[in-house]
C-alpha cells in the first residue's frame, strides 16, 4: 500500500485488492487454519454489519475479551470498521480490575470467546452489558447496507493501562494516532514485503495490536498466531509457519536464550565448551562492529528456524547482555520504545543498527526532549523523557486531573521515564521515575537493574526489589527444580545465590531483607512487574512464614477436599501421610505442601523420606519419579501408583551400596591400573612440590592421621584450591588408600577434570534428587577399606565463617560409624577466592585435629540443638571445626 491512510477504514478496504495472498495463519492443537486477505475482507465486513444490526455505532465502545485467534482479529477489525471504539480487555484481569474497566469504559456490547462468556455471564459478575459470542453468530445476522465513513480524529481504540502503579487508566487513541505508526515502521525498514510475522502476544496491549497486527496488515504481510505460548508450540509456529520476524517482548527472548544455552550444555562438555567460546567471541566482535556470529553460529540458529532473521522487542527494556547474545547468534534485533499513551512508538532502533541498552532514535514526526529538572539529585545529564508528535494521545478517559499532570504547560507529554541521549542521538531509558529508589545516603537505584543482576543466578527464577523501612528489600521466587537437582534446601540455595550476586554490586545496591515466594511475581501480560503490589505482598508472605504454633502439624483428613480424602483412604497413601506427619510434625502439612519449599527437603532429606516410605510400605521411588513431585499430593499419588505396579528390587544405599549403583557409577570404584597408578604417583609429587613451594604450605597435626584404622577426613571449604593443598598435606602412603568425594559440577565437569579425579581416587557426588547414589558411593568406598575425604559444608564459603553443615556426613556416620578427623584449611581463599580462575601466590596452612568418634560428636552438640542422631553428629562436628577456627584467630 502506498501512502499512509488517515483511518483504519482505508486499511481494511485494501484487503480485497490482495486477493488470495495469505493474511492470517493460526496454529490449532491439530492442524492449521489459514485466511487469505479476500477471506478476511469478507468475514470482517459481514461481522461489522452484524454488529451494526446489534446496535453498535460510531464511538460507542465495544469490548473484546478473547484469546489471540483469527476470530479475535476479525472481531477487532470489524468493531473498528463500524465506527465504534474497540475496547480490548485483558482476559487475566482480576475481578476488581475487570469491573473497573467495564464501569469506566461503558461498553455497549462485549464480544467474548467461550471461556470469557462463561466468566462474564456468571453470578459473580452480575454484568448488565450484553455479551455476544465471538465468531460467526454476528456475521449470520448481518445487514446488507454499507459501512459508515470514519473520521481521523475519532476514537479507534480504548486501551486500559496494565496497572503497574495502580488501577488501570483508560487511554483513548484516535485513528490518526494509530495510523501514524505505519510511517514509523515503514521508514525504519524493520520488515519487508516478503516477511512472515509471528505474533505470540495478547491483543489487549497497544504494542501487539498496533505494531504486531495493524502494521503488518497495512503492509500486506502474513501474520502467524501460535496455538499456545509454550516452547514447543512457538517452535512449531516458527518452523512450520516459515516465520522471519517475531514481534516479542524481553521475557520471550530471555526464554529463547536460556533454551539455546540449555541445549548447548546438553550436548556434552566438548561441544558446549566450543559453542560457548564461539558465542563469547561473536558477542565480543559484535560489540566492536563485526558480525561474525551469523556465519559461525548458523547451525544453532537454523535449529530454531532457517528463515528467522529479525527479533523485534518492545513492551519493556531489553537487557543489554541479552541483546548482545542474540545478535551474536546472527539475528538482527529491533528495539522500540514508547507507551500506550504514544500509540506506542516514540523511538526505534532498526534491526542491525542498535546498540546494547539503546532504544534508538525518534521516529518520523516525533520530538523528544530530556527535562533534567525532573531527575533525582545526583543524576547529571539525565532527566524525564518528554515527547510530542502525531501518536501522542489527547488525555485519559474520565481523569482530567491526571491528564493535566501528564502534560507540560507547553504541550509535551511527560512519559514518567528517566533517560538521556547518548552517542549518535540514541536514546537510553534508565527506568521509571516512580520506581526509582533513593537510599538514606542519597544513592539512586533503579530496581530493574538490581533485579537483572540477581536473576543471572540459576537458583533465582525471578526477584522483585523495592524499599521498605529504608532498606533494600526483595521478594525472591526460587527455581525449585534447579535447586532440587543440586540437592540443596531452598533456603541455603537462595542464600548462596544472593551472596554470590551481591559481590557483583556496590554495597548500596545489595539486598538487605528478603522473603521467599512459591508464586510468580505479579506482572502485566508483557512482563512488567506490578511494583505497587510488592510491599503488601511482602507483608503477607512474612505473616505466612511466622505461622503460629496452633497452625502447625498435619491437616485433619476430615477437613480436606473430597478428592484428597478419597486418596488417603488408600492404605499406601495413608501410610505415607503418617510417615510424613511423624517426620514433619512441627510444620504445617497439607496435600498442597511443597516438600522442597515448605518442608525444606533437600537431596538427603529425600533419601530419608524415601527410606521411611520403603520401611512403611515396601515401595521404592526412583529419582525420575521424585523429580516430578512438587506437592505432598504428588508424592501420595506416586506411591499409590507405584504400589499398583508390583515389587521391585531393594536399592538401600547402605545395606548393599554397590548393588544400589548404576553401572556407569560403579566403574569409579574399580582400582587403578598399572599405568594409572604410575600417573597418580607422578601427579601426587608434582602437586606436593607446587603446594609447598608456590603456596608455601604449612602442615600441622599430621600425627592425627590414624595409621591402623579407617577414618573420614572432614575439612572446611573456601576455595577450589582446598583439595590440592589437602592432598599435599597427606603422606603418600596414606593417600593411596584414601578416596575423595568430588562434586560432579567441578571435579567431573570435563575430560581433564575426570582424568585427574580418577587418578586421585575421587568418586562423583552429584547432589542428585535423593542423594542415594552419593551415599552409596561413599559407603562402597568405606566398605573397600578406603579412608574418605568429605566436605561437610557441601560448597565453598565466601566469608571467614563456616557455612551450615549439610546432613550427609551425619547420615553416613550413622551407617558407617568411623572416626572423623576434623581439618582446618587456611590461606586458600586469598590464593583463589570464589570467582578467580587462576590462583595467585599465598601462604597456606592445613591443621589436622584429633580424631573424634560419632558418639563423641553427638555429646559435643549444643544441648539446645535437639534433632535426630545425624543432626547432632553434624552439629558436634561443626562445633569442633569452628573451635579450631577460633583458636587460630586468637
Amino acid at each position: 500500500m502506498k501512502g499512509r491512510p488517515d483511518t483504519l477504514a482505508a486499511l481494511t478496504n485494501s484487503f480485497r485488492a490482495r486477493k488470495a495472498k495469505e493474511a492470517l495463519v493460526r496454529f490449532e492443537a491439530e492442524g492449521v487454519v489459514r485466511h487469505s486477505y479476500a477471506e478476511l475482507a469478507d468475514r470482517l465486513e459481514g461481522t461489522a454489519r452484524g454488529l451494526i444490526r446489534a446496535g453498535v455505532g460510531p464511538e460507542k465502545p465495544v469490548a473484546l475479551m478473547a484469546a489471540p485467534s483469527i476470530e479475535a482479529v476479525i472481531a477487532a477489525l470489524a468493531i473498528i470498521r463500524t465506527g465504534a471504539t474497540l475496547l480490548p480487555i485483558d482476559r487475566q484481569l482480576d475481578e476488581r480490575s475487570l469491573l473497573h474497566v467495564l464501569h469506566d469504559g461503558t461498553p455497549s456490547l462485549v464480544v467474548a470467546d467461550e471461556e470469557m462468556r462463561e466468566r462474564l455471564t456468571g453470578r459473580k459478575m452480575r454484568l448488565k452489558t450484553r455479551v455476544e459470542p465471538i465468531g460467526a453468530t454476528l456475521q449470520r445476522s448481518a445487514t446488507t447496507g454499507g459501512l459508515p465513513p470514519l473520521h481521523p480524529d475519532r476514537e479507534a481504540v480504548l486501551f486500559y493501562t496494565s496497572g503497574t502503579t495502580g488501577p488501570p487508566k483508560g487511554v483513548p487513541l484516535t485513528h490518526r494516532n494509530i495510523t501514524s505508526q505505519f510511517d514509523a515502521v515503514v521508514d525504519t525498514r524493520i520488515v519487508t514485503e516478503r516477511d512472515r510475522i509471528l505474533l505470540p502476544l495478547p491483543f489487549h496491549h497497544v504494542y501487539p495490536l498496533v505494531v504486531g497486527l495493524f502494521v503488518p496488515l497495512f503492509l500486506g504481510l502474513t501474520i502467524v498466531i501460535p496455538h499456545e505460548v509454550t516452547g514447543p508450540e512457538l517452535l512449531r509456529a516458527i518452523r512450520d509457519g516459515n516465520v522471519s520476524v517475531i514481534i516479542g517482548v524481553p521475557r520471550l527472548y530471555r526464554a529463547l536464550d536460556e533454551g539455546i544455552r540449555r541445549k548447548i550444555r546438553s550436548r556434552g562438555t566438548v561441544v558446549a565448551t566450543g559453542a560457548t567460546a564461539a558465542l563469547r567471541t561473536a558477542a565480543f566482535l559484535r560489540e566492536h562492529g563485526v558480525r561474525w556470529g551469523g556465519m559461525a553460529l548458523s547451525k544453532i540458529r537454523r535449529e530454531i528456524s532457517p528463515q528467522l532473521r529479525v527479533l523485534a522487542s518492545g513492551g519493556s527494556a531489553l537487557d543489554p547482555d541479552l541483546f548482545t547474545r542474540l545478535e551474536a547468534l546472527g539475528w538482527r534485533i529491533g528495539v522500540g520504545y514508547g507507551l500506550t499513551e504514544t500509540s506506542p512508538l516514540l523511538t526505534i532502533a532498526a534491526p542491525g543498527t542498535g546498540r546494547p541498552g539503546s532504544v534508538g532514535k525518534p521516529v518520523k514526526g516525533v520530538e523528544i526532549r530530556i527535562d533534567t529538572t525532573a531527575a533525582p539529585m545526583g543524576m547529571t545529564g539525565r532527566g524525564e523523557i518528554q515527547a510530542r508528535g502525531p501518536g501522542v494521545f489527547g488525555g485519559y478517559r474520565n481523569l482530567p486531573e491526571e491528564t493535566a499532570r501528564s502534560f507540560t504547560r507547553d504541550g509535551w507529554f511527560r512519559t514518567g521515564d528517566l533517560g538521556y541521549f547518548g552517542p549518535g542521538g540514541q536514546l537510553y531509558v534508565i527506568g521509571r521515575i516512580s520506581s526509582m529508589i533513593v537510599t538514606e545516603s542519597g544513592e539512586n537505584i533503579q530496581p530493574d537493574e538490581v533485579e537483572a543482576v540477581y536473576e543471572t543466578h540459576e537458583f533465582i527464577e525471578e526477584i522483585g526489589v523495592f524499599a521498605k523501612n529504608g532498606a533494600l528489600t526483595a521478594i525472591v521466587v526460587p527455581d525449585v527444580q534447579k535447586i532440587t537437582r543440586r540437592g540443596m534446601t531452598i533456603d541455603e540455595a537462595v542464600r548462596e545465590a544472593l551472596d554470590n550476586c551481591a559481590g557483583k554490586l556496590p554495597s548500596y545496591k545489595r539486598i538487605v531483607n528478603y522473603v521467599l515466594s512459591r508464586e510468580k511475581l505479579p506482572r502485566t501480560r508483557l512482563g512488567k512487574i506490578r511494583r505497587h503490589l510488592l510491599i503488601d505482598w511482602f507483608d503477607r508472605l512474612q505473616t505466612t512464614v511466622k505461622r503460629p504454633e496452633s497452625e502447625r502439624g498435619p491437616t485433619p483428613i476430615g477437613d480436606m477436599a473430597g478428592p484428597d480424602r478419597e486418596l488417603l483412604r488408600d492404605p499406601t497413601a495413608a501410610a505415607v501421610w503418617e510417615a510424613l506427619a511423624k517426620r514433619f510434625g512441627d510444620r504445617k502439612l497439607t496435600p498442597d505442601t511443597s516438600p522442597q519449599f515448605d518442608l525444606g527437603v533437600d537431596s538427603l532429606g529425600w533419601l530419608e523420606v524415601t527410606l521411611d516410605i520403603r520401611d512403611k510400605t515396601g515401595i521404592e521411588l526412583d529419582e525420575e519419579t521424585i523429580g516430578r513431585i512438587t506437592t505432598v499430593r504428588d508424592l501420595l499419588r506416586a506411591t499409590v501408583a507405584r504400589a499398583h505396579e508390583g515389587p521391585r528390587a531393594k536399592t538401600d544405599p547402605f545395606s548393599n551400596p554397590e548393588h544400589a549403583l548404576e553401572p556407569e557409577l560403579r566403574k569409579w570404584l574399580e582400582p587403578l591400573g598399572v599405568m594409572e597408578r604410575f600417573a597418580a604417583r607422578a601427579l601426587y609429587w608434582f602437586n606436593w612440590l607446587i603446594m609447598h613451594s608456590y603456596f608455601r604450605l604449612k602442615v600441622e597435626g599430621k600425627e592425627n592421621l590414624l595409621r591402623d584404622r579407617q577414618y573420614i577426613v572432614a575439612p572446611n571449604h573456601v576455595s577450589y584450591l582446598d583439595s590440592f593443598v589437602l592432598a599435599a598435606s597427606i603422606p603418600y602412603r596414606v593417600i593411596i588408600n584414601t578416596a575423595w568425594a568430588g562434586g560432579t559440577e567441578v571435579a567431573f565437569a570435563n575430560p581433564l577434570n575426570r582424568f585427574v579425579s580418577r587418578l586421585a581416587g575421587a568418586v562423583p557426588i552429584s547432589h542428585g534428587l535423593t542423594a542415594r547414589s552419593d551415599m552409596a558411593l561413599a559407603a562402597a568406598m568405606i566398605d573397600r577399606k578406603k579412608n574418605l575425604v568429605w566436605y561437610p559444608e557441601g560448597r565453598r564459603a565466601r566469608g571467614p565463617d563456616l557455612l551450615p553443615f549439610r546432613p550427609g556426613i551425619g547420615l553416613l556416620l550413622r551407617h558407617r560409624p568411623l572416626p572423623v578427623v576434623p581439618v582446618l584449611i587456611e590461606g586458600t581463599r586469598r590464593a583463589m577466592p570464589i570467582g578467580r580462575a587462576i590462583p595467585g601466590p599465598a601462604s597456606t596452612r592445613v591443621l589436622f585435629g584429633p580424631p573424634r568418634r560419632p558418639e563423641e560428636l553427638m555429646r559435643l552438640a549444643d544441648s539446645a540443638a535437639g534433632g535426630s542422631e545425624e543432626q547432632r553428629t553434624v552439629e558436634g562436628l561443626r562445633g569442633v571445626i569452628e573451635e579450631m577456627l577460633k583458636q587460630t584467630k586468637r
